[in-house]
């Protein structure tokens, strides 16, 4: 189960989203996506406002070098000076994935983006004995830019999510339905943003989420679960 939850947040986190309490700001800001050099960086005009479609995956903006989200087991995401993205955690602890320009690099590791530049896709596809560690990410965005589903596969699971935001880009809603065997996993966690950091970018919130799950063909005998937790997250900038 544990598997399943995670494969789920991933991103969850891959997920989630941000996005700001802002100041006020007489500069005008362009909201679509520029591709410059394949990079898709936002126009904005306010270096305080500068973000990449990378950044905006991972729920952040301003020249950020870490996120480190404070969980039993901590995720992390670093970005490069040029605001795309550069690490980020892989389902076995024990590995990261990792990029250089934008691109997975490793053996067994792959990326696609989109001809905005957005990464619509990062993977592990180990052959042989280590294809039980297979973990594919398929990203698909909204008009805004942000991510709308996460389409998390594993070795014989699946887990799909769906992200709602509010009217300043804050995720409020995220919709997991996931399978691993034949164990069904549902679940629906609901936001509340409760402190932010200079930039804009929220380091805590509040987590509701009411979850489901059963065996395959057994779904009178469900299990429901109702939770309330504190997330927490430290982003550091260059």
């Amino acid at each position: 189960m544990k598997k399943i939850i995670f494969l789920g947040l991933c991103l969850g986190i891959m997920i989630s989203c941000n996005t700001n309490k802002k100041g006020e700001n007489d500069k005008s800001k362009s909201d679509s996506l520029s591709n410059i050099n394949g990079k898709a960086i936002l126009a904005f005009l306010d270096d305080a406002e500068f973000i990449t479609s990378d950044l905006l995956l991972f729920e952040v903006k301003g020249h950020v070098k870490e996120v480190k989200y404070h969980r039993e087991n901590p995720y992390v995401i670093t970005f490069d000076k040029n605001g795309m993205l550069a690490s980020c955690n892989y389902n076995n602890e024990y590995k990261d994935f990792k990029f250089e320009n934008g691109k997975a690099v490793g053996k067994y590791f792959s990326s696609k983006r989109n001809n905005k530049g957005q990464l619509t896709e990062y993977a592990y596809r180990p052959e042989g004995e280590l294809c039980y560690f297979l973990d594919v990410k398929e990203i698909t965005y909204n008009a805004d830019g942000r991510v709308s589903k996460l389409l998390t596969s594993g070795w014989e699971s699946m887990c799909e999510t769906e992200y709602k935001y509010n009217n300043e880009g804050l995720c409020i809603e995220e919709v997991d339905d996931a399978q691993m065997e034949s164990l069904v996993y549902k679940a629906t966690t609901t936001y509340t943003y409760t402190k932010f950091d200079e930039q804009g970018n929220w380091t805590e919130r509040k987590c509701k989420q009411h979850s489901e799950e059963w065996t395959f063909d057994e779904e009178d005998d469900k299990t429901i679960t109702n939770e309330e937790k504190i997330e927490k997250r430290t982003i550091t900038y260059y």
